[in-house]
């Protein structure tokens, strides 16, 4: 069975993940105005981590929706601009899994009392500061690594809708063309 365009639920996702992303780097970035210790500074970081938990949700929710439901075939292409899109393709899955998890485990290991998504983060392990340090290192290491790879994702998209004028665009659309 061939399909043409994406389910709406995982155009949803799609598209939230996006606007989750956005609204992720923004909160932590925002942080960055505040000084240490301020109520605004912890919002933002609040926020920021509620929203890698909902990120980490999301995509598995995606997968296994992607797993059931299924998605479209690829338009055809060269076989090495398929390597790249299976390749960007696991880079940013990976990158969504990966980074809240670092980020969840950076908090555990600093043992910072906080709660993600209602879960009490802290107990589980020993502090360990210089860990959870290098953890937030490679956290940060992986989130500007990601934001080259959703560009890569982006001028993809883009250019197999205006150069190659082909439907990989329009399949992820809520409308037509």
């Amino acid at each position: 069975m061939s399909k043409q365009h994406y389910s709406t639920t995982l155009k949803a996702i799609h598209w939230g993940t996006l606007l989750l992303v956005i609204a992720a780097f923004l909160s932590i970035e925002f942080r960055e105005f505040y000084e240490k210790g301020t109520e605004t500074r912890e919002l933002f970081k609040f926020v920021h981590f509620q929203i890698g938990g909902l990120l980490l949700l999301l995509t598995i929710a995606r997968l296994v929706i992607r797993k059931v439901q299924g998605v479209p075939d690829m338009v055809s292409m060269p076989k090495w601009q398929t390597a790249v899109a299976h390749g960007v393709h696991i880079a940013l899955y990976a990158c969504l899994i990966a980074m809240p998890i670092l980020g969840v485990l950076t908090l555990v290991f600093a043992g910072k009392d906080t709660t993600v998504l209602g879960m009490e983060m802290q107990g589980w392990v020993a502090a360990n500061k210089d860990f959870a340090h290098d953890l937030e290192e490679i956290h940060e290491s992986i989130g500007e690594a990601f934001m080259w790879i959703i560009f890569l994702h982006a001028a993809g998209a883009l250019v197999h809708h205006f150069v190659q004028k082909d439907d990989t665009l329009v399949k992820m659309k809520f409308s037509g063309r």
